[in-house]
């Protein structure tokens, strides 16, 4: 059972099958649990990038706010790359500071390069209801 379940494991599954056309029930439920294992791992990764993407946005916020206008520029582009995925854009809505220096390095900064980008996440963050708010 255990070998069949958890395939990954490099072992060989043993035929137990009379008819070989069909699956036995052992195979189906193992179906069944390698899709529950795969969900429970992608759910795992979602909070771990929701939760890495929240602890790095205080250093990115602070970039945002640089002398250089090419860090600044840098940070834009980590941001708008950010807001296309869905955890790091929940992050990102989730703090108010984010959202606010977004909007301030918009308002403030008159560079294309730096424009673009800061545009680009400001239209993902509004394309998300929760983001609307």
């Amino acid at each position: 059972v255990r070998m069949t379940v958890f395939p990954d494991d490099g072992e060989e599954v043993p035929s137990t099958q009379i008819l070989q056309d069909r699956q036995t029930n052992l195979q189906k439920m193992a179906q069944s649990s390698q899709v529950l294992r795969a969900a429970v791992q992608n759910l795992v990764n979602y909070q771990s990038n929701t939760e890495l993407t929240a602890k790095a946005l205080p250093e990115i916020i602070t970039l945002l706010s640089h002398q250089d206008q090419s860090v600044i520029a840098e940070a834009a582009k980590l941001i708008h790359e950010l807001s296309k995925k869905e955890p790091s854009l929940q992050a990102i809505i989730a703090n108010p500071n984010a959202v606010r220096a977004i909007i301030q390095t918009l308002a403030n900064i008159n560079n294309p390069e730096i424009q673009k980008p800061m545009s680009g996440a400001v239209h993902n963050l509004s394309s998300n209801s929760q983001g609307l708010m």
